[in-house]
């Protein structure tokens, strides 16, 4: 039903999405009868509604018009359509993935979690990254043109200025793929953009406009960047060329048709659990890092209520370590070697003076190639920025002082970060407690076991076939019972 105002001193008001007082939810959709126009579709009870205007209160809503330029360019669902639950949403994502790309099912899987969250931008605890890795013809450019057609308000560049990066995101929230990141506009200034745009409740603040650029992005790369914080906000998806000849092209009219379909499915989706879904909590089974707890919660977000499902989600995001580069500066990365190793040395030392540390670090950071200028008071910076702070002058010299919660928080840092000689101890009882269940002690090897029904394809005997094939031969007796237990159903 189509509602008009009938008082002409009502303000217009352009929206692309709003929630009403009434409980109603409006998004702006593309018209199905006329592609050059926007409509509001308004769901409410289960009921949607599609209309040109919406009154709300003393305001009239109205679309964006399909004229403005940025708008064109954004793929929009043309409506919404019944869907089964979430298993037929998985199951049409993770099929699409399969039909046009040659990817292995822990790939497609991360995928398929990243196109269903990112349909629920405003409810994400951090903005995932998609990050397509490989080099040239390795089908990234088709990887990005397939999740264009997939994602919520998909928009596709290989150039991008800060201007329109900010202009874009801010008015119409779309999900950013950009190709050839590393090429696309200014790199540094691009790479300050997305780092400060993955977290929510930012505000740029140029001249006299405030701009918000938070979301989900899908980014390319030949090989990652040399950022390390950038990289840590990343799911990271390895792409190789691929000898596969059925695969369907992402321009193909059936493709196309299918892919509207899938949208107008997760419009639906989004409309009905909006106001219900919440971040879910990360399995016990699985430790994972601060960083990687966040990808988590964001990826595993329509999937909470999904136990098995959310495993494997957790087990293949803290595999995702193996892709990453150390967090640490190289300075950070020797004053924790140093100090585990002194911990580890003499256990029962209550501290020790930075001039050692500082000679010890020195001796490290040359035996790495690094440069090896550091003396007392820049080592002091180091530790401060590390959290370790109890420092005191004796009468030869600063000495940092170690509570059990400093040595606990040394321990933490070797293994969140990996960095390099920090093995685990037998003797060290803070080793027993910090290692236990850690990111790099999580068996990936869940990874693979994966109900058929939920990521099931046309081809799913075949991606059956290529689990049982690859799933590596010491995989655990857990994994071996989930497996038993899905395969049964």
């Amino acid at each position: 039903m189509k509602k008009e105002s009938n008082d002409p001193a009502a303000p217009f008001v352009e929206i692309d999405f709003a929630e009403l007082s009434n409980g109603s939810l409006v998004e702006m959709i593309q018209s199905p009868v006329d592609p050059t126009k926007s409509l509001l579709a308004v769901y409410k009870d289960g009921i949607v509604q599609y209309a040109e205007q919406w009154r709300d209160g003393n305001r009239i809503l109205v679309p964006v018009p399909w004229a403005d330029e940025m708008l064109k360019h954004i793929r929009l669902p043309s409506g919404s359509e019944p869907y089964v639950g979430l298993e037929e949403l998985t199951t049409d994502v993770a099929g699409f993935f399969y039909s046009c790309l040659d990817l292995d099912v822990r790939w497609r899987i991360l995928m398929t979690a990243f196109v269903l969250s990112c349909w629920f931008p405003e409810k994400l605890p951090v903005a995932p990254y998609l990050a397509l890795l490989g080099p040239p013809g390795s089908g990234k450019t088709t990887a990005m043109r397939i999740l264009s057609l997939l994602c919520r308000r998909g928009l596709l560049t290989s150039d991008i200025t800060s201007a329109g990066f900010y202009d874009v995101s801010h008015r119409l929230g779309p999900t950013l793929l950009i190709d050839e990141t590393t090429t696309a506009g200014h790199p540094r200034t691009l790479f300050h953009l997305l780092r400060s745009s993955s977290s929510a409740g930012f505000v740029s603040l140029r001249k006299d406009k405030a701009r918000m650029a938070y979301g989900p992005k899908v980014l390319a790369f030949i090989e990652l960047p040399n950022d390390a914080a950038l990289n840590s906000r990343c799911i990271i998806i390895p792409f190789c060329k691929t000898s596969r000849a059925d695969l369907k092209a992402p321009n193909d009219p059936n493709v196309l048709r299918f892919a509207e379909k899938v949208r107008m499915r997760l419009q639906q989706f989004r409309f009905e659990h909006y106001r219900s879904i919440s971040v879910p909590k990360a399995p016990a089974v699985v430790q994972l890092s601060s960083r990687a707890l966040d990808l988590y919660c964001a990826l595993a977000l329509p999937f909470g209520e999904n136990q098995e499902l959310s495993e494997v989600l957790a087990y293949s995001i803290a595999a995702q370590h193996q892709f990453q580069s150390h967090l640490l500066s190289a300075n950070q990365a020797s004053a924790v070697r140093v100090l585990y190793t002194f911990l580890h040395a003499d256990p029962s030392a209550a501290g020790w003076k930075l001039g050692g540390l500082t000679a010890a670090m020195n001796e490290h950071l040359a035996s790495r190639g690094e440069p090896s200028r550091l003396n007392e008071r820049k080592v002091g910076d180091i530790l401060t920025s590390l959290g370790l702070v109890n420092r005191s002058r004796a009468n030869t010299g600063y000495v940092l002082w170690l509570e059990r919660a400093d040595r606990v928080r040394i321990h933490n840092l070797a293994r969140d970060y990996a960095v390099d000689g920090t093995g685990r101890n037998q003797n060290c009882d803070i080793c027993k407690e910090t290692n236990t269940a850690s990111p790099t002690s999580s068996t990936p090897e869940a990874a693979y076991v994966v109900n058929d029904n939920q990521f099931r394809s046309d081809g799913a005997k075949r991606e059956h076939r290529e689990r049982r094939e690859h799933r590596p031969a010491d995989t655990t007796r857990a994994a071996n019972r989930r497996a038993k237990r899905l395969g049964s159903r």
